[in-house]
């Protein structure tokens, strides 16, 4: 028994180095078919190449052919402009292309060359070569790949992700020109829409607003990041789904363009200082809901999303509009007249360099927290009428202004969650009432000492 058990320890002892043995011959093996090598193993002249292929593990394949003027086209029967600078760089990339080690007999699914997740192909005078990626090492995370000519070679720069486009990343774009100012917005259609740009206009109290609107005939400010962001729907768009490629007069009708729901007007400064104007024509909704516009001159008919077809479809004086219920510039507030709940209080303004100082009955006081908190005012809701409640609060700014010398907020209760605002007589909207009480606490900690 004693004797058995010692035969199967000496043959578990020769098991173990049997197999020690294979595995230091294997790791022999295997450092003999690593070679360092700082070598270019894939070149060719670019401006000779016909035709460049490239895929992503059987996800997307990108098929293109350079014509007569050495303009590179897709391979597909509709033809988009396709971005020549991507091509270049794509090509760069791999032109030259230098391994730092080369494998000697390699066994390609060990390094994922038996299924490449990247390759391309370029094709000179009818004769093509391929390189191909496979995977990264898993103690480095250097890429592997391979020329077609028996070798495995690690890369000595990775340039495999690069390849990661489709056809739309292909696609050149069309652009809008750079613009300098927008100077116009107008929008004809359901709800006829006109926005103009002037700097100090005198039509309200701030000169911080520079886009105006008429409203019963009365210029109103515009929040220059609502009308800029509704103008930017258009030029943003440009990179959406394309429709058409070559547009057609028979393109009109299908695409609801031949009567369409809008037209939108943009006027703009270029960086030169002249004045330009781009004409949008956007469709009514399809029957599938699809929405599409299209750029005067261009080439392209263009799918808008619902986002930014809507900011076109629902733009008016209210979506354009200033949130904030007052935007006092205290560099040109002189007086604020302050009333709450029968308590009336003056408080004049001076500058001391960038600091704002205030006076009561010529002591200064501390109205800091006002003056950040009272620009912080936010409607929630723009409203034209409504029965108005009791009055909580009156806030009169004085400014150093000869066309606009005051201006008048009126805060009344309205519900639990908000109030009502008044300003120089007319019903604006409703602010959050936590935020309104805020600022009222803040002036009467002031007013009643």
């Amino acid at each position: 028994m004693k004797r058995t058990r010692t035969l199967k320890i000496l043959l578990g002892v020769l098991v173990a180095l049997i197999i020690g043995t294979i595995v230091v011959i294997k790791i022999g093996e295997y450092r003999e078919r690593m070679e360092t090598y700082e070598e270019v193993v894939f070149s060719f002249d670019a401006d000779k190449v016909e035709r460049f292929s490239f895929s992503l593990a059987a996800t997307a394949h990108c098929d293109l052919t350079k014509d007569s003027n050495g303009i590179w086209l897709l391979d597909k029967e509709v033809q988009y402009p396709i971005n020549q600078e991507l091509v270049a760089e794509l090509l760069d990339c791999i032109n030259n292309y230098e391994a730092k080690f080369k494998i000697i007999n390699p066994e390609l699914s060990v390094y994922g060359l038996d299924r490449p997740e990247h390759t391309a192909t370029i094709t000179i005078g009818g004769e093509s070569r391929t390189i191909s990626f496979g995977n990264k090492s898993p103690i480095e995370g250097e890429r592997y790949f391979m020329v077609g000519d028996g070798f495995v070679y690690i890369a000595k720069e990775d340039v495999a992700e690069k390849f990661e486009v489709d056809n739309n990343d292909l696609m050149a774009f069309e652009k809008f020109p750079d613009v300098k100012q927008f100077t116009g917005l107008r929008i004809l259609g359901a709800n006829n829409l006109e926005v103009i740009y002037k700097e100090n206009a005198g039509y309200c109290y701030s000169d911080d607003f520079v886009y105006y609107t008429k409203v019963l005939g009365q210029y109103m400010p515009c929040s220059s990041k609502y009308v800029e962001s509704t103008i930017n729907a258009v030029w943003n768009a440009l990179t959406d789904y394309y429709a058409t490629y070559d547009i057609k007069d028979e393109d009109l009708d299908t695409y609801n363009l031949r009567d369409p729901e809008l037209t939108v007007e943009i006027s703009y400064l270029d960086e030169n200082d002249e004045e330009h104007m781009e004409i949008v024509y956007m469709s009514p909704r399809t029957i599938s809901g699809a929405k599409f516009f299209h750029r005067v001159g261009s080439k392209y008919i263009i799918h808008m999303n619902d986002e930014n077809y809507d900011k076109f479809l629902n733009a008016s004086y209210n979506t354009l509009r200033p949130s904030e219920m007052v935007l006092a510039d205290w560099n040109t507030v002189k007086q604020v007249i302050v009333n709450i709940g029968g308590e009336s209080a003056t408080f004049d303004v001076k500058k001391d360099g960038s600091k704002t100082l205030f006076y009561m009955d010529g002591e200064e006081v501390d109205l800091d927290a006002f003056s950040r908190d009272v620009n912080k005012l936010e409607y929630v809701e723009f409203l034209d009428s409504v029965a108005m409640k009791s009055r909580e609060a009156e806030i009169r700014f004085i400014f150093d202004n000869d066309k606009w010398p005051s201006m008048t907020c009126e805060i009344f209760k309205y519900n639990g969650s908000t109030c009502m605002i008044r300003v120089d007589g007319r019903l604006t909207g409703t602010v959050l009432r936590e935020d309104c009480v805020k600022v009222i606490e803040e002036l009467n900690a002031v007013i009643l000492g």
